[in-house]
């Protein structure tokens, strides 16, 4: 017997057994429902619905007719609960279901568009009378052949009013026997169930909570708890925990959780809602099985503002065993591990990943702002000296900043950090990547990275960055095999599949480059990065037109539109429109808008070596960041053999970095 059916059982006993003190019965149609025990009878027999469907008919009918939001509906039904709307219009099917088998209108439960449902039966009070004869009726029993030879039922005569309790007593007895013995199985089956259903997920996604309060300072608490959370529970390496990169985009998505889940390829997630009143901060979070849309549990946090990291420490601890069916004392302990003890120093690191996620020029300065307000409060705080480096490193790689300061600067900050926390993942990830395109390091950079991955094997971060090093020394099919397992941790990040893509092209496998580019560009059409590398592969098979069209769908989405519209406009071969690419680079190289290596990168499309070589040269002299690429990639391919270039190479000591 299934739980439903064995709880069920136990439930219309009980109604049966037991007489109704107060007239909370209500008719309609052929139906019968009692709205304090949420019961429903149809044709004298209980409906086969599950108690939160009867509990929706009884909020429907009780407002006679009115239409009831949704939102109204949900609070009601499943007040102490988190479900997803698809939950009310499933438990409405189930309903309509049942009208439909009776041979009622399904429409008794009418939808009202855009405002909610409305009970359109008329549920009349059943007589005080009729509901003593219907509980006289089911004490008949039958009697044997009557004179006509007909089976004919025989009615015990009812108790009266206020009589003997001990004539009573044995048949109570008894049915209180029966009753605490079919409770003790449907105890029984419910705790199988249960543990059968608390099985451990391999892949989970944490989703950014729902700020209701709609203020800016809840919105980055909200990101920064999210943050924390994918940190502290990936840091177990248990199970999958998709990165911040691939859930912040959660609230845009316009999808519900479950349906974002699916899209993420995750087994559960994690949703909630946080809300900040006065000086409390109260969160609502559930997990659910996105296989079935079942939830497998749910938690609800309220502290003050003070006790941000103690609710930080219970939300991944329940999380975690959640998830997980027994933690080993060392993950307990490393949930516990607090990034810092000052609260003023917490809220001023939330606050500073809040505006470095947005990665502007003006919200990293801020960003880095906060940050240096966490490391004063405290001067032991590993994580604040992370994400500073990070920002100061990000204003150099993306060239807002070419000032040496940033790189140098970050370096001793993530030292600084390791010497706090030599297991600090995050901050191998961003020293590896300094390596690489700044010191050319190679070396040492693999060993950062492989350091990172011995630390969290599940960051997709990791995987990335480790393998677009091997791409960038030529090493291809290792830089597959990490960027395939990146991939398959982070499957929606268009920068994954990106430079999966580019490890194919820079190898000369051209047409898989050019499937996995177009399978970039589903996740999201308007990263300029991978319509440059699509055109770049039209480009080396000849198709020139195509490549064309690439570029200028690309400079469009990097709000460069005048270049677009002045390649479409020149007249001429590809090669001369792109003659259009290098002058307006040129401009803007001068004016400390891009780096050197994209001049160089531009004027390969004309195929003039010593123009080429003399930007590369330039490149390597300003130390651009990506100067790194030269090695790899396919555009320099005409000036390999020339001995200026392969003094480039020496002087960035790439001829040891290649395992061949």
């Amino acid at each position: 017997m299934s739980y439903h059916k064995s709880h069920r059982f136990i439930i219309d006993f009980y109604f049966a057994s037991m007489p109704n003190e107060n007239n909370n019965l209500r008719e309609f149609e052929k139906f019968r429902i009692d709205l304090e025990k949420n019961v429903l009878w149809a044709g004298g027999e209980p409906a086969d619905l599950p108690i939160k469907a009867v509990e929706l008919l009884g909020a429907l009918i009780k407002e006679q007719g009115e239409i009831v939001s949704k939102g109204a509906l949900l609070d009601e039904v499943w007040e102490d609960s988190f479900v997803e709307e698809s939950v009310l219009t499933q438990n409405v099917y189930l309903l309509r279901k049942v009208f439909e088998k009776h041979g009622v209108d399904k429409n008794l439960i009418q939808t009202v568009p855009r405002r909610g449902y409305r009970f359109t039966g008329e549920a009349t009070e059943v007589e005080s009378r009729e509901i003593a004869g219907s509980l006289t009726e089911e004490k008949t029993e039958v009697s044997g052949p009557s004179e006509n030879g007909k089976i004919e039922p025989v009615r015990r005569p009812e108790s009266p009013p206020g009589s003997n309790f001990s004539k009573r007593r044995p048949t109570i007895l008894l049915a209180g026997g029966v009753i605490g013995c079919l409770f003790l199985i449907s105890i029984g089956f419910w705790w199988g169930n249960d543990r059968e259903t608390n099985k451990d997920i391999n892949s989970v996604a944490v989703l950014p909570l729902t700020n209701l309060a709609e203020s800016e300072e809840s919105g980055s608490l909200s990101l920064g708890l999210t943050d924390s959370l994918i940190n502290r529970l990936g840091s177990l390496n248990r199970f999958t925990v998709r990165p911040f990169s691939a859930v912040k985009r959660f609230d845009q998505s316009k999808k519900d959780a479950v349906a974002f889940g699916r899209e993420l390829n995750v087994e559960a997630v994690l949703a909630g809602t946080i809300q900040a009143i006065d000086d409390r901060i109260r969160i609502s979070v559930r997990l659910v099985d996105v296989r079935d849309g079942s939830q497998l549990w749910e938690g609800k946090f309220n502290e003050t503002d003070t006790d941000i990291l103690k609710l930080q420490d219970n939300l991944s601890r329940q999380v975690a065993n959640s998830l997980i069916s027994r933690l080993s004392r060392s993950e307990s302990e490393k949930l516990k591990q607090k990034p810092t003890e000052s609260v003023e120093a917490y809220e001023a690191y939330v606050k500073g990943r809040f505006f470095w996620n947005k990665r502007t020029h003006d919200d990293l300065k801020t960003a880095i702002g906060y940050f240096k307000k966490a490391i004063e409060l405290d001067k032991n705080f590993a994580e604040a000296y992370v994400s500073l480096a990070d920002s100061q490193y990000l204003l150099y790689d993306y060239n807002w900043d070419n000032s040496p300061e940033n790189p140098r600067q970050a370096k001793e900050n993530l030292l600084r950090a390791l010497s706090i926390k030599p297991k600090l993942a995050q901050a191998l990830i961003t020293l590896g990547y300094i390596q690489t395109t700044y010191d050319w390091d190679w070396k040492q950079a693999e060993i950062s990275f492989k350091r990172a991955i011995e630390i969290e094997n599940n960051s997709p971060q990791a995987y990335h960055r480790y393998g677009v090093l091997l791409v960038r020394l030529r090493r291809f099919s290792e830089s597959q095999e990490l960027l395939a397992r990146a991939r398959k941790l982070d499957p929606l990040s268009v920068s994954i599949n990106m430079n999966y893509g580019v490890s194919f092209f820079f190898a000369g496998e051209v047409e898989k480059a050019e499937k996995q580019f177009k399978q970039a560009l589903e996740i999201d059409p308007e990263f300029s990065p991978v319509r440059w590398y699509l055109g770049r592969c039209y480009w080396y098979q000849n198709k020139r037109s195509a490549a064309i069209d690439e570029f200028v769908s690309a400079l469009n989405y990097s709000d460069q539109p005048e270049v677009a519209s002045g390649i479409q406009r020149k007249r001429g071969s590809p090669r001369e429109k792109m003659l259009v690419l290098y002058d307006e680079w040129l401009k803007q190289y001068r004016q400390n808008l891009i780096a050197a290596q994209s001049v160089a990168f531009a004027s390969s499309f004309q195929g003039d070596k010593e123009l080429t070589l003399a930007w590369l040269e330039k490149a390597v002299e300003n130390r651009d960041a990506w100067a790194a690429w030269i090695y790899s990639q396919p555009e320099f391919e005409f000036v390999r053999d020339e001995p200026r270039y392969k003094a480039l190479v020496k002087k960035m000591k790439f001829e040891n970095s290649r395992n061949e």
